[in-house]
């Protein structure tokens, strides 16, 4: 697996868990860590963030969509709206629920709603686990894939992983436009795709 000898789950950790940069003399805007790049871009553009870890994953190892995956990832988006898209509006409904308490609520009942809110949480990172997963089973056989003249659809080879994952953004969302302009969602995607795990993690 070149470079990259770990699967996808663990890439993604060591991805989502880059950190921000501080403003410099240049570019005095500091830069957001990967989880908050993440989480912008599921919340207010509407990309999957399982989906974009795994063009992620794949370009590193210089892979790319080919083809629209549309009919390939049925299943997968069938699992994330009604596994990991239910517990995510079930957790963030009850983290409303708990910034609105009355400040004359029971002690004991929010100690009981913070576990469970906690336990939501730690089931939604388990679906989400399930989802890369379900993708890593989708891809091709990375060790067997480098030096091969051709993949099956919809990946091929490309050098560049910037390029790579440009290419397979571009299939999987249809939303080359969010690469352009300074707007948040411009400004995370470009993070994201420039950002890279240290070879060998």
């Amino acid at each position: 697996m070149g470079a990259y000898s770990i699967g996808l789950w663990d890439y993604a950790l060591s991805l989502y868990a880059l950190p921000g940069e501080v403003g410099s003399a240049g570019n005095p805007q500091p830069t957001p860590d990967m989880m908050s790049t993440c989480l912008l871009l599921q919340d207010e553009a509407g990309l999957d963030v399982c989906e974009l870890l795994w063009i992620h994953w794949l370009s590193a190892h210089g892979i790319a969509l080919a083809a629209s995956p549309t009919r390939l990832l049925e299943d997968v988006r069938d699992w994330q709206g009604w596994m990991t898209g239910m517990l995510r509006e079930r957790r963030r409904q009850l983290k409303q629920e708990l910034t609105t308490l009355p400040a004359t609520q029971d002690p004991a009942a929010v100690q009981r709603l913070e576990r469970l809110y906690q336990q939501l949480k730690a089931c939604e990172l388990s679906a989400e686990q399930e989802t890369l997963a379900q993708l890593e089973g989708l891809s091709p056989a990375l060790s067997s894939a480098e030096g091969a003249t051709g993949l099956r659809a919809p990946f091929a080879h490309v050098a560049d992983p910037l390029q790579a994952f440009q290419q397979s953004l571009a299939l999987l969302s249809g939303k080359t436009t969010l690469t352009l302009g300074d707007h948040p969602s411009a400004r995370a995607l470009r993070r994201l795709a420039l950002a890279r795990v240290p070879a060998g993690a």
